[in-house]
């Protein structure tokens, strides 16, 4: 049934439910995304309206602690943003994610994840799009929340990113065009590596009450940052799809993906910051929550 639904914006799609092989073969720390899995939503999306807020940092270890997840060993991927200057050699563990930020977490151990392999995209959705959508035709009101994180590579295809420039030259964000002509576009050389989170949600109602729902509004529905090697130096970004404009068609996807257990929301914003922000952005989605644990005050 999966790779059915997958066919439909690839080809020659393989899904198997196997053992996660070591990561530290392809660059990562731990060898596994298993073992207590787990998405961390940090932030929103409306705290760059209008202009960045840069006083929202949040710090990995202080999180860690907040969510009484110190006592585990944790292995943290997944795509955020960051003050830094825009290239630097990273020797150490990265502790802060500023703004906004996507994360999964696992206590890095090996164990069955989800590995899909594919060809050239063929329909109008890139492999991140194709696999969320996928999920969300088949959820159902007993799993009302599906979350996936992990790694995927893409070879034979440049892929198409975006970076920030410096917030400093942010003046007022207010349209989806304005944030489009702020970012810079960039065609990163395969093979590429990226990591990061995707989610599926619906509306829930609440177990207390069935006359009621509740919702967390604009989870972020997937977000990947990768890098690549093989350019002049090393470069990354923030994913969207391979360029069209090149032979795409030659491009081949590996992904292995682990299933979250535990959504964790720090720090969401106000409904007053989302109606005056992100509305503007891009039409509201449904997206919405089950088990969060919300430590927004400890942020304020």
């Amino acid at each position: 049934v999966l790779e059915r639904g997958l066919s439909m914006n690839l080809k020659k799609v393989k899904i198997e439910w196997m053992d996660c092989p070591d990561l530290r073969l392809y660059g990562f720390v731990a060898p596994g995304l298993c073992g207590t899995p787990a998405l961390l939503e940090i932030g929103s999306l409306s705290y760059f309206c209008p202009t960045p807020r840069l006083d929202k940092k949040y710090y990995f270890r202080e999180l860690l602690s907040l969510l009484n997840l110190t006592g585990q060993d944790n292995f943290i991927v997944g795509a955020g943003t960051h003050i830094d200057p825009p290239t630097y050699d990273l020797a150490e563990f990265n502790s802060l994610c500023v703004i906004q930020g996507n994360f999964f977490l696992s206590e890095r151990r090996p164990g069955k994840v989800l590995q899909v392999t594919a060809h050239c995209r063929t329909g109008p959705l890139n492999f991140v799009s194709a696999i969320q959508e996928l999920f969300n035709l088949m959820r159902t009101e007993t799993d009302p929340l599906i979350g996936l994180g992990g790694m995927f590579m893409v070879s034979g295809s440049p892929t198409l990113h975006h970076i920030m420039p410096a917030y400093s030259r942010v003046t007022n964000l207010y349209t989806m065009k304005q944030v489009q002509q702020w970012l810079r576009y960039r065609k990163l050389i395969e093979p590429v590596t990226a990591v990061g989170t995707i989610m599926i949600s619906l509306l829930l109602m609440d177990a207390h009450d069935y006359s009621r729902f509740f919702q967390l509004p604009y989870l972020t529905k997937s977000h990947f940052h990768s890098h690549t090697l093989n350019q002049p130096r090393s470069c990354g970004g923030h994913f969207y799809t391979n360029c069209v404009n090149t032979n795409y068609l030659d491009a081949f996807y590996v992904g292995y993906f682990s299933f979250a257990e535990k959504l964790y929301c720090v720090d969401p914003p106000s409904r007053r910051d989302i109606h005056t922000n992100i509305d503007k952005f891009y039409p509201p989605c449904q997206n919405h929550n089950i088990g969060v644990i919300n430590i927004r005050e400890e942020y304020n």
